[in-house]
């Protein structure tokens, strides 16, 4: 099953468990007032590209054939966790949209017209998304404490590379390459891509050699999964993020950091993280961009993580279709 397939069933369950859930709380809330806090869920988990379970997913493939229906418990974890740090993310970052609708707390303050309001039943929101991904958690945990472990770790890496993110987003002195590389490894690689991939393997007994090359594997597949996002960010016409968003919110990414080093005016340059840009900010930033061959770089970054990942597929002895699925993730990684 190719991503896009994938997809199409991950959204079938996830709306039907969504709204199961959402059921199973209606008793609490009074009114439809309060019951459409948790019922915007339904609109806002909608069009996700489903990597996260996705990895979990052929990570249960590299040694056992395992149906969606055996891995259903185990991957909406990772997406039940990923719904909670969109709503955290968007927060901190102060977006109004995401995919093209309004945020989790935008969509509460304008119904409301409270901006205190919306912020705060967001974060209630999150909690409660939380809580339900621990709870889904706790019932396949008894016979499989290292996947507990794994996840665990995952928590704590993308909240504190979140941390960081927001730190270094609000500094005026650059950070340093291994800074943000750090930060991007902890807040997107591990908990987009090396941390699901593992999960799943780990939860269908993966040996601890086995493991250890599907780490370093999802390391690098990670490092390429946030190269290839920073590169999107950049591109007009993007499904997933607004042009020009990163820079916008004053991130500190890889990309930047690097044509910093290259332009003639790298204050001019610098002072525009965390700015609305103008339609001539863009064109500028665009030009750079086009002047200093920074997609061709980039992609031959990614293109050099992903071939150190797919040289180490065979030394997992995995199954036929499980390395097959990991190959075709891999190829996926190297299109923008």
């Amino acid at each position: 099953m190719n991503l896009k397939e994938f997809q199409q069933k991950c959204d079938i369950y996830l709306e039907s468990y969504i709204e199961e859930k959402i059921q199973s709380v209606t008793w609490y809330f009074p009114d439809s007032t309060t019951l459409e806090l948790v019922t915007y869920l339904r609109k806002f988990m909608q069009k996700g590209k489903r990597f996260r379970p996705y990895m979990v997913y052929i990570g249960g493939h590299l040694y056992g054939d395992k149906t969606l229906e055996e891995v259903l418990s185990l991957w909406v974890i990772h997406e039940l966790v990923h719904i909670f740090a969109l709503i955290h993310d968007d927060i901190c970052d102060l977006w109004d949209m995401r995919h093209h609708i309004p945020t989790y707390h935008k969509h509460i303050e304008k119904k409301h017209q409270n901006q205190h309001l919306g912020i705060s039943q967001a974060m209630l929101v999150w909690d409660l998304v939380y809580t339900r991904a621990l709870h889904q958690a706790s019932v396949i945990w008894v016979d499989h404490p290292l996947v507990q472990q794994t996840v665990y770790e995952m928590l704590n890496e993308v909240i504190c590379g979140q941390m960081l993110d927001v730190q270094f987003s609000h500094e005026k002195e650059k950070r340093s390459d291994k800074e943000i590389a750090h930060k991007d490894n902890l807040k997107s690689g591990q908990y987009s891509i090396a941390k699901p991939l593992l999960v799943g393997a780990i939860f269908w007994w993966a040996n601890h050699e086995q493991q250890e090359i599907i780490k370093e594997i999802g390391v690098n597949m990670g490092i390429a999964f946030q190269m290839r996002d920073d590169l999107l960010d950049r591109l007009p016409n993007n499904e997933w993020k607004d042009m020009m968003s990163d820079i916008q919110e004053g991130n500190q990414t890889s990309i930047l950091s690097e044509l910093v080093t290259l332009v003639d005016n790298p204050k001019k340059l610098w002072e525009l993280r965390g700015k609305t840009l103008s339609e001539s900010d863009k064109q500028y930033l665009v030009d750079l961009f086009k002047t200093h061959n920074t997609q061709e770089h980039t992609l031959t970054k990614i293109q050099e993580k992903l071939s150190k990942a797919q040289w180490l597929v065979p030394w997992l002895h995995a199954t036929e279709k499980g390395e097959l699925l990991l190959e075709s993730m891999i190829v996926t990684l190297s299109s923008v």
